[in-house]
């Protein structure tokens, strides 16, 4: 199958060698604009095409029946750069040490019959299992690597088992892979280029949730067109059967869905669904076709669901920090409140016990059948990995200093480090893989450190913060210094700075602020001085900016 990357975890040092000019800044992805709900969400999707470097001429590169006049006719071009690999520091296609110790933005959950519990865990791009002692069992993707491919995810958010026990995930862009119990791959939906989104039979916007019904039926819920795709099977292939909800359009009444997420099915083949955006659950039947009504309403921003061996229903009421739970009549009662986390998912095993994934404290929760909480099951409080110093979590933007130190950030490590000339780690700024608005962390769940690094003449570092809309400074020895900005539209206020440039000889400091669409012009005191492109209004002509990215001076 073919391979689209999204995300590279491997940062590649290229030394100058024409004119004595060092290497400034560069930058990474751009990142898609925020959603307006605290909805899980992948990295931008574009292909990584590796860059064919400049070669000098050489006198080998001309056929052996040209004359000697024909050689010396040859013009070469004006003195510019030459590039040449020098190093590599990071480790290839590894973000971070792979451990089933930490989760990393866990999700989605199942249980199967014999209480084993799968975990999808969206930032760390793994599917993983979990015996009824916490043993893990099996592990499918590599930890930290975002992309779509056989092996690899781009974010799962949730998974099903079929009747033949193959374990088929959701994963966000824009597809279901199958794999058999052993993780071997056996086939993904769409087959050929599953990153790309569509609106057809075979293709979907963002998938969210998996279920399956006693006939071995398959239901995917496809967020971004507001519908759940149902499938039958002839010769182990998916075949399109039908489509519950309109194609492309939201609404909030019976026959709609606004953005819906999980689902489950329950032993009389009724499908429950996740209503996101509309915070409530929706209960569809079949007859002559499908149609749905209300289960249970009043949520909050709703994200998962499951079901026990009696038919009750259990709701991860994400935003309300609490579990429902509703008994087959549709009687709902809160089964478990002032979870301290915000709960993506939950899931039930034989014995009544209630398992929840705890999405911001990194770990699965669990409650015994009358919502004693019991403790966590897997994952560690609050550490979502633990980061080495060899290892670099998707790179984002990069500074050089003049004694060949190298500043750089990571976009969803959340934090600034600084290599030496050799490429051996001196200090990090941040918690690796927590977001922060205090001076030592960066970020939302969005959007790490963006774009371009500077350094001034005083050997200050300075950071576009994008979630935080502020640049950070850091002195020189990883010390906090100061910050500028905040969110808005004013002069000091930025929405989304995503590069940073300062100009060696006048000091004036430009930041690039995103989404406002212009460049911020401060001296280097961090007082206003103008604004180039207008604020709030994209455009194409030589005035405006479209969500500019990096720049340099």
């Amino acid at each position: 199958m073919k391979t689209k990357r999204i995300v590279n975890q491997v940062l590649f040092i290229f030394i100058v060698l024409a004119l004595g000019t060092s290497v400034a800044s560069a930058q990474g992805p751009q990142p898609p604009h925020p959603y307006p709900t605290v909805s899980p969400q992948g990295p931008p999707d574009f292909p990584l095409e590796e860059l064919e470097l400049g070669k000098p001429f050489s006198p080998d590169l001309l056929s052996d029946e040209k004359s000697s006049s024909d050689v010396e006719s040859v013009t070469l071009g004006s003195p510019g750069f030459v590039f040449r690999y020098v190093d590599t520091f990071g480790v290839t296609e590894e973000a971070y040490p792979a451990s089933t110790a930490y989760l990393n933005r866990p999700d989605g959950l199942f249980m199967d019959g014999s209480d084993n519990l799968y975990v999808t865990e969206e930032r760390g791009c793994r599917t993983l299992r979990y015996n009824s002692s916490g043993t893990n069992t099996l592990s499918i993707g590599t930890a930290g690597l975002c992309y779509t491919d056989d092996y690899i995810f781009s974010g799962p958010l949730d998974l099903a088992l079929d009747g033949s026990g193959n374990i088929w995930v959701a994963d966000i862009y824009h597809r279901v892979a199958q794999y058999d119990s052993g993780g071997t791959l056996l086939q993904t939906l769409p087959e050929e280029n599953s990153w790309e989104s569509g609106s057809d039979n075979t293709h979907f916007d963002h998938v969210y949730g998996i279920a399956f019904d006693s006939s071995g039926r398959m239901f995917v819920a496809d967020r971004w067109n507001h519908r759940v795709q149902v499938y039958t099977f002839s010769g182990g292939a998916p075949v399109y059967d039908s489509t519950i909800g309109e194609t492309g359009v939201s609404g909030s009444d019976n026959s709609h869905f606004d953005q819906p997420h999980r689902l489950v099915v329950d032993s009389s083949d009724r499908l429950y669904v996740v209503d996101h955006a509309n915070n409530r659950v929706q209960q569809c039947t079949e007859s002559t076709g499908w149609s749905c009504t209300a289960f249970d309403s009043g949520l909050s921003y709703p994200h998962g669901i499951t079901i026990d061996r009696s038919d009750n229903i259990f709701i991860a009421d994400s935003d309300n920090s609490l579990i429902r739970k509703c008994t087959p009549a549709g009687s709902c009662t809160d089964f478990v409140t002032g979870i301290p986390g915000w709960i993506a998912d939950v899931a039930v095993d034989s014995s009544g016990n209630v398992f929840a994934s705890d999405w911001t404290y990194h770990v699965v929760r669990e409650y015994n059948s009358i919502g004693t909480y019991l403790g966590i099951f897997t994952g560690t409080v609050d550490t979502p990995y633990l980061a080495d110093t060899t290892r670099i979590y998707n790179p984002s933007g990069i500074a050089v200093a003049s004694d060949g130190s190298i500043y750089l950030t990571e976009r969803w490590g959340y934090r600034l480090l600084k290599l030496n000339a050799a490429g051996s780690q001196q200090w990090t700024v941040g918690e690796a893989g927590v977001y922060g608005a205090d001076n030592a962390h960066f970020g939302d769940y969005w959007i790490g450190p963006e774009g371009g690094l500077a350094l001034d003449s005083s050997g200050r570092v300075y950071v576009p913060d994008s979630g935080n809309h502020r640049v950070q400074i850091y002195n020189s020895n990883g010390t906090y210094n100061s910050f500028f900005g905040s969110y808005g539209t004013g002069n000091n206020e930025f929405d989304g700075p995503f590069g940073i440039s300062i100009n060696p000889t006048t000091g004036d400091i430009f930041v690039v602020d995103r989404w406002n669409h212009r460049v911020q012009v401060y001296d280097s005191s961090w007082t206003y001085k103008a604004t180039l492109g207008t604020t709030g209004v994209s455009g194409s002509d030589s005035t405006h900016f479209n969500s500019p990215g990096g720049g340099g001076c």
